[in-house]
C-alpha cells in the first residue's frame, strides 16, 4: 500500500500501471487531510519541528549564534535522532486508523457520524488474493480516477 495525496501530478497511467505491476494498492489522501491521516504528519514531522526548535534553543542558549550551511545538517540529525523513534512512527498508523485498519478511529479523525458500515463491519475477507479493480481499467478511464474533495464524497 503507498499512501499519498492525491495531488493531479501523482495521478497518471504510468503511475497506477507501475502499482499494477508490483500490486501496489495506491491510496489517494483527499485533498488538505493529510496533516491529520497521513501518518508521518500526524506522528514525525510535528515531533521533528518540536525537536528541531529545542536543539536550536539549546545551541543559542549555548552561544552558538545562526544556522548555515556548515551546521545545519548537524541540527538536523540530532533533532531527527529524538524525533524518529519506532514508537512515533507505529503511533501515527495507530492515530490515523490505518494500522490495524479502525474505522471508528478514521469517523473520529474526520469528525464524521460512525456509520452503519462501522458498526457492523462487514466479515473478514477470504486470505487468497482478488484481481485488483483498476486491472481491468484502460489507461483511458485511469486518468479519469479523482480524489475525493470532501468528507461526504470520502
Amino acid at each position: 500500500m503507498l499512501i499519498f495525496d492525491g495531488h493531479v501530478s501523482h495521478m497518471n497511467g504510468e503511475f497506477l500501471s507501475t502499482c499494477l505491476d508490483y500490486m501496489v494498492l495506491p491510496v489517494c489522501l483527499p485533498p488538505h487531510t493529510t496533516h491529520f491521516l497521513q501518518p508521518l504528519d500526524v506522528s514525525i514531522f510535528s515531533p521533528l519541528k518540536a525537536a528541531y526548535s529545542d536543539v536550536l534553543h539549546r545551541r543559542t542558549q549555548a552561544g552558538e549564534k545562526g544556522v548555515w550551511k556548515g551546521n545545519f545538517y548537524k541540527l538536523y540529525v540530532e533533532a531527527q535522532e529524538i524525533a524518529f523513534t519506532p514508537e512515533n512512527i507505529r503511533s501515527g498508523f495507530w492515530n490515523t486508523g490505518l494500522v490495524p485498519l479502525d474505522f471508528k478511529a478514521l469517523c473520529r479523525v474526520l469528525n464524521t457520524p460512525t456509520c452503519a458500515a462501522v458498526s457492523n463491519p462487514a466479515p473478514p475477507r477470504p486470505s487468497t488474493p482478488r484481481p485488483c479493480a483498476l486491472s481491468s481499467m484502460s489507461p483511458t478511464k485511469m486518468y479519469t480516477i479523482t480524489t475525493p474533495r470532501d468528507q461526504h464524497s470520502l
